[in-house]
């Protein structure tokens, strides 16, 4: 059974977009996953999340680093991802993730995992979501 109107298009980073994270990839050595808010911009509203994850940072232990730490840490990317943004105003935060996991791979165990939301209005503004 197929429900009709359930789901959204994917929508594909932009060229910028996709620089961005392989900046990302490269200067933190880490996987970068980066994910538009699909309903969002399919409807074209105001209130969407852009969703980055990065994962398995080299040299900087996410688990470690307290929650100033690591929201001062995401209000700087997403003071710089803003420029790039396409769709900019379909959004009203970026929800960062922070995973750290060891034995990558079938084996894979998760450390930790941590939550930042940072509003793309006033970067100045952002919340931890979850943390553990």
């Amino acid at each position: 059974m197929f429900l009709y109107g359930c789901s959204s298009p994917e929508i594909q980073l932009s060229q910028q977009e996709k620089a961005f994270a392989d900046s990302l990839k490269e200067e933190y050595e880490c996987e970068v996953e980066m994910k538009h808010d699909n309903d969002a911009i399919g409807g074209n509203k105001t209130n969407g999340t852009l969703s980055l994850t990065l994962k398995n940072i080299k040299g900087l232990n996410v688990c470690k680093k307290d929650s100033a730490e690591l929201k001062e840490f995401s209000r700087e990317i997403v003071g710089t991802l803003i420029p790039v943004l396409s769709h900019k105003s379909n959004y009203a935060s970026v929800v960062l993730e922070f995973y750290k996991s060891e034995n990558p791979g079938k084996n894979e165990r998760m450390i930790c995992d941590r939550f930042i939301i940072v509003s793309t209005r006033d970067t100045s503004k952002a919340s931890v979501e979850l943390w553990y």
